[in-house]
């Protein structure tokens, strides 16, 4: 669980970088012939992130945060 300060600076750093979006500090490095799996785990859908996530934010502890613009709030 995050604290209210690592909230609040999480909520100050989407702000300033979304108008960078698409744009990752860590990208992987996929070969040319990289493929979907299939069978894949999905880590997040309408139930966890609502309807119109905005932003995803991925720290160094692989905690990840999005932004649910339809409840306003980071989850």
């Amino acid at each position: 669980m995050l604290s209210m300060d690592s909230l609040a600076l999480l909520a100050t750093m989407l702000l300033i970088f979304q108008h960078i979006e698409g744009t990752s500090v860590n990208r992987p490095k996929l070969c040319p012939s990289a493929t979907w799996n299939t069978t894949a785990t999905t880590f997040a859908d309408m139930n966890t992130v609502g309807i119109y996530p905005h932003g995803i934010f991925i720290n160094r502890n692989n905690t990840i945060c999005v932004i649910n613009q339809q409840l306003q709030s980071i989850q």
